[in-house]
């Protein structure tokens, strides 16, 4: 199963609260793997990208931390297509080696994508700078109601 060599700053994990599943930040993980209550979701690079976001799309309530291209179909069908909200984030994040050390080559734009209303919430209410965005998903379900 793949291995994200990749970890989310601190900075921003702590500004989003507490989550139960943790995928993407320590070792191995396993696209099939179940999501119990509140989930992060550091998406991994490669070929299991549609299987994380499949399930994160069905699980429906957690963040996900991407590569922030709109103009891919993965964004366009996972993220606009089922989330309820996304941040953009200002600037290039710089990722954590595996070591916990800044890799400046890291450094791409990345977004935030929110799986139901709790969420969106704190990912509106973060802190964290950027433009926030409810997805088309929100507009579907009915689910924009914070102001």
């Amino acid at each position: 199963m793949p291995e994200n060599p990749w970890r989310t700053p601190l900075t921003i994990l702590n500004s989003l609260g507490l989550f139960e599943t943790y995928i993407g930040e320590a070792g191995p993980d396993n696209p099939d793997s179940p999501m119990v209550g509140r989930v992060w979701l550091n998406l991994p690079y490669g070929p299991f990208q549609r299987a994380y976001m499949t399930h994160m799309a069905n699980h429906h309530h957690g963040i996900a931390f991407v590569g922030a291209r709109p103009d891919t179909t993965l964004f366009q069908r996972y993220v606009f297509g089922h989330a309820t909200a996304v941040l953009f984030l200002e600037g290039r994040i710089a990722l954590l080696d595996g070591s916990g050390n800044v890799d400046k080559s890291s450094a791409t734009p990345r977004a935030l994508a929110a799986y139901g209303e709790d969420d969106a919430i704190a990912l509106r209410r973060c802190g964290l700078k950027g433009t926030f965005l409810w997805a088309e998903a929100a507009k579907r379900t009915g689910e924009r109601t914070l102001a």
